[in-house]
């Protein structure tokens, strides 16, 4: 999947995914001007992996390229024992925003 009529397609991520899916989350913390803390990339790794069984992960393409992505998935709150769902990062590069 990549492109229907030059419109973008999404689906959810497999882990055939994963090597796009690392270049696009570094991407996004570079943008970020590498964020407060330093990258691991075998943590980011192990998170995508976790994500893709235990959590939802949509990945956008465009004429082959992962343009985008969402990751939900479980965590709980530092006070309760009741998971509940949250977002692990949203990004969408930058020439593809239209905000």
């Amino acid at each position: 999947m990549s492109t229907i009529n030059g419109t973008p397609t999404f689906h959810v991520a497999l882990p055939d995914d994963i090597v796009d899916l690392f270049a696009l989350l570094m991407q996004m913390h570079e943008e970020a001007k590498g964020g407060f803390l330093p990258v691991d990339g075998a943590k980011v790794v192990q998170k995508a992996r976790w994500l893709l069984e235990r959590g939802f992960v949509l990945v956008v393409r465009s004429r082959g390229e992962m343009v985008g992505s969402i990751a939900v998935g479980p965590t709980e709150h530092w006070y309760s024992l009741q998971p509940v769902l949250t977002d692990y990062w949203t990004y969408v590069k930058p020439t593809w925003r239209h905000s």
